[in-house]
């Protein structure tokens, strides 16, 4: 993707700079660098029924993700990951058994819950 030159994932970050920061009314990237302060914001929702059609988007996502997380690997990739596929993994493994959560950080949860009137479940 993107050729010899590989210029694809530059133009996508140069894209993402422009909305997000000069769209926005936010800041770019030049110099003086400015501090990382604050958060500039661009969304774009797009119903896929206004275009080709939900059912002909959904199926083509699915086909194209198979097709991607199928393609051959280098040596030592286990997997090919998607976006979101790590947070699924972890939703996965902790669905079952829950949340660690440290002593300190449960009773500072547990004093916020009473603070607000939630009922505290006993700790596991």
């Amino acid at each position: 993707m993107g050729g010899n030159q590989a210029y694809k994932g530059f133009g996508l970050s140069l894209m993402i700079e422009i909305l997000t920061g000069a769209l926005s009314g936010g800041r770019t990237a030049h110099e003086p660098l400015y501090p990382k302060k604050g958060n500039c914001v661009f969304m774009l929702l797009m119903d896929p029924e206004s275009f080709g059609g939900a059912t002909h988007f959904a199926d083509e996502v699915s086909q194209l993700t198979e097709y991607v997380c199928s393609s051959p690997r280098v040596d030592g990739c286990e997997a090919i990951i998607l976006p979101g596929d790590p947070e699924r993994m972890t939703l996965a493994q902790r669905s079952p058994v829950g949340v660690f959560l440290d002593d300190e950080n449960w009773a500072v949860l547990a004093r916020l819950a009473d603070g607000v009137g939630v009922a505290v479940p006993p700790a596991k």
